[in-house]
């Protein structure tokens, strides 16, 4: 799987962003551009408001692409590595 700047890219995390953020590509295409956002994005540990309003759970971390993509970081496995379980 695809590495994002400190974990694992999901497939549950590439169909959101294909849904919404690039429905006219298919999911490879979406997924190749969501693997090269990844390089840009920031970890934190605080969601945007827009987002944490409407989250269910609260994950460990958040990777933030811009003001627009966040996908929340689920830490995974001893090391603690950290994987993109969704996107929004």
């Amino acid at each position: 799987m695809p590495r994002t700047p400190n974990g694992i890219l999901t497939h549950h995390c590439v169909n959101p962003f294909h849904e919404r953020s690039r429905p006219a590509l298919d999911q490879l295409r979406a997924r190749a551009e969501l693997e090269a956002l990844i390089e840009h994005g920031l970890i934190t540990g605080e969601a945007p408001e827009w987002f944490a309003r409407s989250a269910a759970q609260e994950p460990d971390a958040y990777l933030l692409i811009g003001e627009d993509v966040v996908l929340p970081l689920a830490a995974n496995g001893p090391l603690g590595e950290l994987v993109a379980v969704t996107s929004q």
